[in-house]
């Protein structure tokens, strides 16, 4: 198991952050397709959207900064006896819960969508999976070149293959090229999976965690942050006006809108953590520790919570995603951290 070691407050902060923006993805996901885009709701969607996307990968890259870490030791036997039975027991007792909520009184639709899980509860698969990969993962990032050419070959082929796809698809509207049958062909006969999914997530916040940024650096990434943070609304907008239907292309989690934001997110939380008080670290520390109860919980709450009258009402709109987060954030750790009170049990599955 991990051995211990000082404790890195700014990944206990980004935890924070990532638990609140993930309630903001399913708060103003839940309208998205449900609105006109010319409406003043849909764009408040879409902006909080936007502006949440880099959430679910900063967790992929809070754990590989953590799992990844050369200074802790991370067997093959303390991944199979300790964290994937944890991440088993997490997603059997809530899968559990939502089946029974759900299923309307059917054993057939129980057992189905407590093995498929609620929507939400896809990350424990990925989870799991980044934990079977873990030791054939260290075995690269021991090397920092190889680290490096591991996220090169990201670069290119997990984001920047399908923002090329997708932008050749912009330039064939306008003259018909034949581009993106072409790229993606190229892509299809590749058939480069080694850097698919989260992964090179899981990798950037070992390689991130690891280097000691200089002030440039920081400096470059929230930058670029800044700019992933402007566009991807703004292009999401106009794909989505250009088609008469929303669209998410820009605001998924491989393109490099999001990568950006999410870069600039981990780099800004490494820089200022030092700067915060003791007691607002130890309040981080705690909050940070019911984060992934939260992540669990919270459509418990938000299926029966969320003003969908507000949400819906115009303007309003873009006032009522940030309340309805807020609120549900505070409900959701006081309950996480009653559950976490729970002997034996509690600290196990939030």
């Amino acid at each position: 198991m991990p051995e211990k070691k000082t404790r890195s407050v700014y990944l206990d902060l980004l935890r924070v952050l990532a638990m609140t923006g993930v309630i903001c993805i399913h708060v103003s996901g839940g309208q998205f397709y449900n609105l006109p885009v010319d409406s003043p709701a849909w764009q408040a969607m879409n902006l909080w959207d936007g502006l949440a996307r880099w959430a679910v990968p900063m967790f992929a890259m809070v754990s590989g900064a953590v799992f990844l870490d050369p200074q802790r030791r991370v067997s093959a036997r303390s991944l199979f006896q300790k964290y994937i039975p944890r991440i088993i027991l997490a997603f059997l007792v809530w899968s559990a819960l939502y089946a029974a909520i759900h299923c309307q009184g059917s054993p057939r639709v129980f057992v189905t969508r407590l093995l498929r899980g609620h929507y939400h509860l896809w990350y424990l698969y990925m989870l799991a999976g980044f934990y079977l990969i873990v030791p054939i993962l260290r075995r690269i990032t021991a090397s920092e070149r190889l680290t490096w050419y591991f996220l090169a070959l990201s670069a290119v082929f997990t984001f920047g293959v399908p923002d090329l796809i997708l932008f050749a698809k912009a330039a064939d509207r306008l003259w018909d090229l034949g581009l993106a049958d072409i790229f993606t062909t190229v892509k299809q006969y590749t058939m480069f999976f080694l850097t698919l999914g989260f992964v090179p997530y899981f990798v950037l916040g070992h390689a991130l965690h690891q280097r000691q940024l200089s002030r440039r650096e920081t400096i470059i990434l929230c930058a670029l942050g800044l700019l992933g943070f402007v566009l991807s609304p703004l292009l999401n907008a106009r794909l989505s006006s250009i088609n008469g239907a929303p669209q998410e292309e820009f605001l998924a989690y491989h393109k490099f809108c999001v990568l950006f934001q999410t870069a600039g997110v981990f780099a800004a939380a490494k820089a200022v953590s030092p700067r915060l008080s003791g007691r607002m670290q130890r309040l981080i520390i705690s909050v940070a520790a019911c984060s992934f109860g939260v992540y669990l919980l919270h459509p418990l709450l938000l299926d029966r919570f969320a003003p969908v009258g507000a949400l819906t009402g115009g303007a309003w709109a873009f006032i009522a995603v940030p309340v309805t987060v807020l609120i549900l954030t505070v409900l959701s750790l006081a309950l996480s951290a009653l559950i976490r009170r729970i002997p034996w049990l509690g600290k196990r599955i939030a």
